[in-house]
């Protein structure tokens, strides 16, 4: 569930300010950079890429239904 976050109109403009002035990227870019990252690593830790990680372990329920039918 998300809850919406309030602050103070005097606070919210004192955080754009401080964004404009820094030049950051938005949340959301930092998010997917984050993401894109942790799935990397993840990658080279198990050695295959997610799509081939997905793809094996689908096939394999679908052999284990297989057999149980």
């Amino acid at each position: 569930m998300a809850y919406k976050i309030i602050l103070p109109p005097k606070m919210m403009k004192d955080l754009w300010m401080l964004r404009e002035y820094c030049g950051g990227p938005s949340i959301i870019q930092g998010i997917r950079e984050s993401v894109a990252e942790y799935l990397k690593r993840k990658e080279i830790e198990i050695g295959t890429s997610i799509e081939d990680a997905v793809q094996a372990i689908e096939k394999h329920k679908h052999e284990q239904e297989s057999n149980q039918a």
